[in-house]
């Protein structure tokens, strides 16, 4: 389904980077980034007035990233989950509202994949960029709370990672991963030369955050939620987002025909075109994409697990759950079919 040329061989093999052999991540008890910041096993080697730099045990640092691989692919389920009932109810469900449900669906991924990727954002609060300052006896100022760029690439000493922690000049975290998904798919582009489908994707969705900017996702969300009269306006004027009335559900659609949405909305958007101008052709853009990077997230998942030999019970009690939920339908599976 998903196409398969250099921009995934990259992916793949940036994503085996960060995780390790014998990365251990539990089910039972999984642990996450900011325990490890806790509790993990590193060193601060060095700190400045925008930056941490610390030496890390490398499956350490990999169990918490991972984890929270994984509970950001539950986040995004139970929103897919949700969307497919609403969508399905056959009753009349807000156009604003379902526009939100499926920002934070995307979110969740270009989250998680951030998280795959090795490169993500964090939100550190005062203690603890306190603690992280103390750790390195350092003279010089240190940075302030906020968002930051957590990096994790592996060392040259075995077995341990460097994990380099910088002071965004993003004050908004969504802002942040926005912009660290659109850097990971400008370098991807790089790599599409050939002009069949991967490149197709990964065009596709560059010229969305290129035409639109980094944070046109969270831009979106905004101007449905928050600017009056601009998405919940059903008990006055017709709904100005139209676009969910025509996302297929049962059966599902084709990873193909998305791409092929995704492109002719893209084609609608000029230099001139703003997020809050559209918000029914935003929320075509947002849809497709949503789909897609949902596609994306879970084979890269897949790999990792599957490569790693990492435990494969979180996985399985997912995929459980979407069996029991999609019962009810002629497919079992969505945004695409099987």
């Amino acid at each position: 389904m998903l196409p398969r040329g250099p921009a995934w061989q990259s992916l793949r093999q940036q994503a085996l980077m960060v995780v390790p052999e014998r990365t251990v991540v539990l089910k039972t008890k999984p642990t996450t980034v900011r325990e490890w910041l806790s509790n993990g096993a590193f060193v601060t080697t060095a700190t400045s007035t925008r930056q941490f730099l610390l030496s890390a045990s490398h499956v350490e640092i990999a169990a918490a990233l991972h984890s929270e691989v994984a509970f950001y692919l539950d986040h995004a389920t139970e929103h897919s989950v949700t969307l497919r009932h609403q969508l399905s109810s056959g009753r009349w469900s807000s156009p604003a509202w379902l526009c939100v449900t499926f920002y934070y669906w995307a979110f969740f991924l270009a989250l998680g994949l951030t998280r795959v990727l090795g490169k993500t954002a964090v939100f550190l609060e005062r203690k603890q960029v306190q603690d992280l300052h103390r750790l390195s006896s350092a003279a010089s100022p240190s940075p302030g709370a906020g968002a930051f760029v957590m990096e994790c690439v592996p060392s040259s000493t075995v077995a341990y990672a460097d994990v380099k922690l910088t002071k965004s000049n993003q004050t908004r975290v969504h802002n942040l991963v926005w912009q660290l998904l659109t850097d990971e798919i400008a370098k991807l582009v790089k790599l599409t030369i050939s002009g069949d489908d991967e490149d197709r994707l990964y065009v596709a969705l560059w010229t969305a955050f290129d035409l639109l900017g980094s944070a046109w996702p969270s831009d979106l969300r905004n101007a449905v939620n928050y600017r009056p009269g601009e998405g919940y306006s059903a008990g006055r004027v017709p709904a100005k987002i139209k676009s969910f009335g025509t996302l297929k559900i049962d059966p599902p659609t084709n990873f193909s025909a998305s791409l092929g949405r995704l492109e002719n909305a893209i084609s609608g958007v000029s230099k001139s075109t703003t997020v809050s101008g559209d918000v029914d052709l935003m929320s075509k853009i947002l849809l497709e994409t949503t789909l897609i990077l949902d596609a994306l997230y879970r084979e890269l998942h897949s790999e990792v697990i599957d490569r790693r030999r990492i435990d494969i019970r979180w996985q399985n009690s997912r995929t459980r759950f979407l069996s029991q939920q999609f019962a009810c339908y002629n497919e079992p599976s969505w945004p695409f079919a099987l």
